[in-house]
């Protein structure tokens, strides 16, 4: 049975989600809740459903939601959407693409989309409401929490504990069995070789704290 889903968010992150469920063919986009018309960001296949104060109204309409809102340098947005929806009683969805590799003992929790030719091996395991963009790799045994993004070729190695709200940019690199911990944004293109505690920005080859998190 296809069931339909709801899209919340309507800019570049929404078009790559689009292309992966359409991709699935398992589910029915029902249509997209943005702070404005989808239209102007060149999404006009779907059907605009007003703004995320419609949220609690389209739960009583629709079974499932994906938050398609993106995450470079805060996540809060995410968050908040997610926790809405939650609140109102919205159940989330996991996104595959048919080109992920994702392994029968792999654990991908809801709200979370896993997009073109992403690999997650063995025993790894993914949170709530988080991003393995394209043809990022999770391998065996690797933690990621709620809330993250991983970007586009990013590897994490063996063993690796991500902790909740953590970006890693594209192509960077983390060691096997490094922990990151909650808050903090790798830069693309880093390599982390030890743990990251602090809350922060962090960049090189080896990954250094270079600033703040942005607030807002």
């Amino acid at each position: 049975m296809i069931e339909k889903i709801v899209l919340i968010g309507g800019g570049g992150h929404c078009l790559s989600c689009i292309d992966v469920i359409e991709r699935s063919g398992k589910f029915e986009i029902a249509g997209i809740v943005d702070r404005e018309d989808p239209r102007t960001h060149g999404i006009d296949t779907y059907p605009y459903l007003g703004d995320d104060e419609n949220i609690p109204s389209l739960v009583s309409r629709f079974g499932l939601f994906l938050v398609t809102v993106g995450f470079i340098e805060n996540p809060r947005v995410r968050v908040r959407l997610f926790e809405t929806t939650r609140d109102a009683g919205g159940e989330f969805a996991v996104v595959a693409s048919p080109s992920a590799v994702v392994s029968d003992n792999a654990r991908v929790d809801n709200g979370t989309v896993v997009m073109h030719n992403a690999v997650i091996n063995s025993g790894g395991s993914i949170g709530k409401n988080s991003i393995i963009n394209t043809a990022a790799v999770i391998e065996h045994g690797a933690v990621v929490g709620d809330h993250c993004h991983i970007s586009t070729t990013a590897v994490l190695n063996g063993e690796c504990i991500i902790g909740n709200r953590v970006f890693v940019g594209s192509n960077a690199t983390v060691f096997h069995g490094i922990h990151i911990h909650d808050d903090i944004i790798v830069s693309a293109g880093s390599v982390v070789h030890k743990d990251l505690e602090k809350p922060g920005v962090y960049a090189g080859y080896p990954a250094r704290m270079v600033g703040k998190l942005q607030d807002g």
